[in-house]
């Protein structure tokens, strides 16, 4: 996940350089939308991983104690 997120914020730079740089015409403000969005959709890709792997931790420390 995070290879994929790294492309598409290289991806999103790469629009975004050329956009600064005064080439604002399509497709390029699109892509470059796209591209971001992707980048940050994959929080929530990741985000039950995190949650899962937390809840397991915790598990794991509680059931240890108690055992």
């Amino acid at each position: 996940m995070a290879l994929a997120a790294a492309v598409f914020d290289a991806v999103e730079n790469v629009g975004m350089t050329v956009m600064i740089r005064g080439d604002v015409d399509a497709p390029v403000p699109i892509i470059t939308t796209t591209f971001a969005v992707a980048k940050y959709s994959m929080f929530f890709v990741v985000l039950p991983y995190l949650v899962a792997g937390f809840v397991a931790g915790l598990r794991d420390r509680h059931g240890s104690t108690t055992g």
